[in-house]
Parts: structure tokens; C-alpha cells; sequence
């Protein structure tokens, strides 16, 4: 059973986010949404002793909070904690605002919390048993250093699946690795088969110093920042674009985080210079593609 009525913003829980990552620049787009279109579907909320605990909705909340709103509209249901939990996976199968991260959250206190077997945590949400043990896989074999770049976004799922084949001392020294070097999803695999097959540390630490060396002798095949179009000017600068994305991406995602969250007035005071270099940089960079000859128009 459910029903839709407005309910006061101070009964609201927010007890699920634990599971869900909130940035800050999606708060601030809802609220843009907000002041624009006002509140244009129900959240999603679990009636419970004595609030009403969010299922579906977190933005909503948060950019209702900024607002100042007295409270929002919402779709209550009367379900236990235990379907409610595998609820924020199924309301949000259809429009992927989950990531991999966020599910695997949400498997792992199906599996804690409720002591359910992946068989049945997999009919419960609607997925097969393989993809609920990969989800379970990015939470439970990574280091939590590892899982944090993970949550930020500093490494895909991807490149964190292959991270997870490692031991846990030999994980955060790869991810930095990774992380530092740029490296691709592809790039990672065989950067890790590469480590996973010398057991000399020695070996190992020229892997993890010199990894574009090793990924060179290698063959180019496992560089997806290739195309077959281009011509070899072409490719190596298609592989500066998509490196210097990847750091910008990095660079993003630690200045939304929380990493920006932790820093002083003085960290800022010092680190602003460099900020604003880095501006600079992306202006004369769009300033050399608008007036290059042999742009098409």
C-alpha cells in the first residue's frame, strides 16, 4: 500500500544516504530545478516509528533543505527496513542514477544487515547472482584507501574489479599508480596481469615506477586511447586529450569531495595561485583550438 501526501521536512530520515553518494554539484542542480519548476515528482519514503525514512529522494531533500522548504511531497510505503533497502536499487533500475558503488553499498547491508545469501539478495532486486557477487566484490576485497578513490570517482568500477584481484597491501600502491599514470580500464588490466605475474618485489616496484615503460613494450593493442583513423601526430595527441581529462576529471572530483571539503583557508590561500594557473592554461588551450587553420568549420 501507498499513498502520496506532503510531509514535513523535520520527519524526514535520512537514515538510507549511508549507502548513497550525494555530490554537491547535483544538490545544486536540483535546486536550480527546484526554484524553476518547483517539485516535480514525490520522493520516496518508508513510514516508520516515528519519521518517515527516505528510500528515493536525497537530492530532493538536500536542495529542499537549502531552500528553506517547509517540507515536500512524498509517496509513503509501508514496507520493512529489509525491502526498503533493496527498493533504492529497484526504483532507480530504469534511470541508472546508481553507481556501482552505490549498489554494491546497498547489497552489502542487504547481506549484513538482513544475513541474506547472494542467491536471494539477486531475486530480491531483480539481477542475476553474477552481478550481485561482482557488485559485493568492488566493497568487501577492496582496501578502504582503494574504496574511497572508488567512491569519488578517481578509478571506475572497472579498473577497481581488477584492483580487488590483488592483495590488500599491494592495492593502494597500484591504485596511486594508476591514478598518477592516467592509465585506461585496459591500461590497468594489464598493468595488474603484469605485477600479479612477477613475485619479486624489485619487479614489482619498477611495474608500479614505470608503467607506461612496461605498457610500451608491450603490444598497443591494450591502449584503447587509439584510433585507426588518425595518423601517428594524430593518436599520441588523441592520448594527451584523454589523459589530461582523466586529471581534470581527478581534479574535479577531489575539489567536489572531500577532499575540498578539508581544506583551511590556508590550504586555499596557497593552492588558489595554482588554481587559477590551471584556468588559465584551459583558456589559451580553447583560445589554440578556435584558432587553429586546419580546424573545420
Amino acid at each position: 500500500m501507498s499513498s502520496t501526501q506532503s510531509i514535513n521536512i523535520c520527519k524526514l530520515s535520512t537514515e538510507f544516504s549511508k549507502m548513497r553518494v550525494l555530490k554537491p554539484e547535483l544538490i545544486k542542480s536540483m535546486e536550480q530545478s527546484f526554484s524553476r519548476f518547483h517539485q516535480l515528482s514525490p520522493i520516496v519514503v518508508r513510514e516508520a516509528k516515528d519519521n518517515y525514512q527516505i528510500i528515493d529522494g536525497f537530492k530532493r531533500y538536500h536542495a529542499a533543505l537549502k531552500l528553506g522548504w517547509p517540507g515536500l511531497s512524498a509517496t509513503v510505503v509501508q514496507t520493512t527496513v529489509k525491502a526498503a533497502t533493496a527498493m533504492m536499487i529497484t526504483y532507480n533500475k530504469n534511470n541508472n542514477s546508481l553507481n556501482d558503488y552505490e549498489e554494491a553499498m546497498i547489497l552489502l547491508s542487504l547481506k549484513k544487515n538482513h544475513n541474506m545469501q547472494q542467491e536471494d539478495i539477486a531475486k530480491l532486486v531483480g539481477f542475476s547472482v553474477s552481478w550481485v557477487s561482482r557488485r559485493l566484490a568492488l566493497v568487501e576485497k577492496l582496501e578502504p584507501a582503494v574504496k574511497d578513490e572508488l567512491k569519488l570517482g578517481v578509478i571506475t568500477s572497472t579498473q577497481a574489479r581488477d584492483i580487488s584481484k590483488l592483495p590488500r597491501g599491494n592495492q593502494f600502491e597500484l591504485t596511486k599508480c594508476i591514478v598518477d599514470n592516467g592509465l585506461s580500464s585496459r591500461q590497468t588490466s594489464a598493468i595488474i596481469d603484469q605485477f600479479q605475474k612477477h613475485k619479486n618485489r624489485d619487479k614489482q616496484k619498477f611495474i608500479i615506477d614505470h608503467p607506461l615503460k612496461i605498457l610500451e613494450k608491450k603490444s598497443t593493442t591494450i591502449d584503447d586511447d587509439y584510433d585507426s583513423r588518425l595518423t601517428a601526430a594524430g593518436n599520441n595527441l588523441l592520448k594527451s586529450i584523454k589523459r589530461a581529462f582523466r586529471q581534470i576529471n581527478f581534479l574535479n572530483n577531489n575539489l567536489l569531495g572531500g577532499l575540498g571539503n578539508k581544506l583551511t583557508l590556508l590550504d586555499w590561500s596557497i593552492l588558489e595561485k595554482e588554481l587559477t594557473l590551471t584556468t588559465r592554461v584551459s583558456s589559451e588551450l580553447i583560445e589554440i583550438i578556435n584558432n587553429n587553420p586546419n580546424k573545420t568549420r
